[in-house]
């Protein structure tokens, strides 16, 4: 679902998007370490956008390793974070930490009618909309969208 509906209309767009199970490094969710690899590709983004389904809460948010790596990345200012709740996801019901993330970003609701409005006012701005970014190179799109698969560029 979330592929066809969310991630393919946005590559569709030139948006460069670094998924977790696509992208990621490989984790296991009974080991505790924080990949570096992760934090680096997290790091490298201008924006995280948390799809909130209820399988992401259910097990991969319950993972120390990606619920550390994305507060890490709230935390930072500089960064954007924009939330899409799911259906059958209640704002209301979600952990503290999750909460907190939620309460200080960008949350858009995936059945609001201005979905794909509100998602594109909150996303930066793709490499092709900036003035002057004629020169394609490998360097200016990854500081523009952080970690790309090599398979995109």
């Amino acid at each position: 679902m979330v592929l066809e509906q969310l991630c393919r209309p946005l590559e569709d767009e030139e948006y460069a998007l670094c998924l977790l199970h696509r992208d990621g490094p490989a984790y296991h969710s009974r080991l505790h370490a924080i990949s570096d690899e992760l934090i680096s590709q997290m790091e490298a983004s201008q924006c995280l956008v948390i799809i909130l389904t209820k399988n992401f809460l259910e097990s991969e948010w319950k993972t120390l390793q990606v619920k550390t790596s994305h507060q890490l990345f709230a935390k930072n200012r500089g960064k954007r974070v924009i939330a899409v709740l799911g259906d059958g996801v209640d704002q209301n019901l979600l952990d503290d930490e999750l909460g907190q993330i939620l309460r200080k970003n960008t949350c858009i609701r995936q059945r609001d009618h201005l979905f794909w409005q509100l998602l594109h006012s909150a996303l930066p701005a793709r490499l092709s909309s900036i003035p002057g970014s004629g020169d394609d190179t490998s360097q200016i799109y990854s500081d523009m969208y952080g970690i790309v698969p090599s398979a995109v560029i």
